[in-house]
C-alpha cells in the first residue's frame, strides 16, 4: 500500500547522489512500514518505527501530472516498491519513499556510516553515501579526466578500491625507474617514463 507521509516524519535526511534524472536521500521515517504481526486469526496491523528509507526526488516533480505518470510508470515496474509519496513545501518537489537500495548489505560489523548513520554495506564504506560523496570537492582542472574519474569512482563498491585524484605537489622524491633488457643488459629505451614517488 502506498500511503501519504507528512512531510516533518521524515528526519535525518541526507544526500546520496545526483544526476540528470534525479535526486536521492536517505532518511528516517519516524512513523515507519507497515507490517502484519501475530499468528493466524489473531494479526495485527504493525509498523517498524524509524525506518530508513531512500527519498527519491525527480527534477520537475513539481508538477504534479508529471509526477503522476512518472509514479505510475516506476510501480508498474516488476518490482518497484514504493512505501509512499511526500512534499517538500520548500521546495514543492512530490517525492517517493522507497527502499534502502543497499539494506541487505548493511551489518553492524562494518561500522556505521558518517553521513546517514546506518550500518556501513562494507567496511568502513557505505555504498549509498561515499561514492557521491567521493566524487565531490576535487577537480583536476579538465572537465574530461574528473568526468573519466568519477564515473569509476561512482561505482566503486569498498573503500580501498577507489580511485583519486592526486595534485601533484602530494608527490615527492621522484626518481626515474630504468628497466634493464635482460639479454643485452642494457637500459631500455621506452617512449613512456616510470618513477617511484612517496606519496604525502
Amino acid at each position: 500500500m502506498i500511503e501519504w507521509i507528512q512531510f516533518n516524519r521524515l528526519i535525518n535526511l541526507q544526500k546520496i547522489r545526483e544526476d540528470e534524472l534525479e535526486m536521492r536521500f536517505m532518511a528516517i521515517w519516524i512513523d515507519g512500514i507497515r507490517i502484519i504481526k501475530g499468528e493466524p486469526v489473531e494479526y495485527t496491523r504493525s509498523r517498524i518505527g524509524s525506518f530508513g528509507v531512500n527519498l527519491k526526488i525527480l527534477h520537475g516533480s513539481q508538477a504534479s501530472d508529471f509526477f503522476i505518470k512518472k509514479l505510475t510508470n516506476y510501480v508498474e515496474l516488476e518490482g518497484n516498491i514504493v512505501y509512499g509519496v511526500t512534499k517538500d513545501m520548500a521546495t514543492n518537489q512530490y517525492i517517493m519513499a522507497v527502499p534502502d537500495e543497499f539494506s541487505s548489505k548493511r551489518i553492524a560489523s562494518n561500522g556505521k556510516c558518517i553521513y546517514c548513520k546506518h550500518n556501513n554495506t562494507s567496511p568502513a564504506w557505505c555504498q549509498s553515501c561515499d561514492p557521491w560523496k567521493t566524487t565531490q570537492e576535487w577537480t583536476s582542472g579538465n572537465e574530461e579526466i574528473d568526468t573519466s574519474i568519477r564515473e569509476i569512482q561512482i561505482k566503486a563498491t569498498e573503500y580501498e578500491k577507489v580511485i583519486e585524484w592526486i595534485p601533484y605537489d602530494r608527490l615527492i622524491n621522484l626518481q626515474e625507474i630504468k628497466e634493464l633488457n635482460q639479454e643485452t643488459e642494457e637500459i631500455k629505451e621506452e617512449s613512456n617514463s616510470i618513477f617511484m614517488a612517496t606519496w604525502l
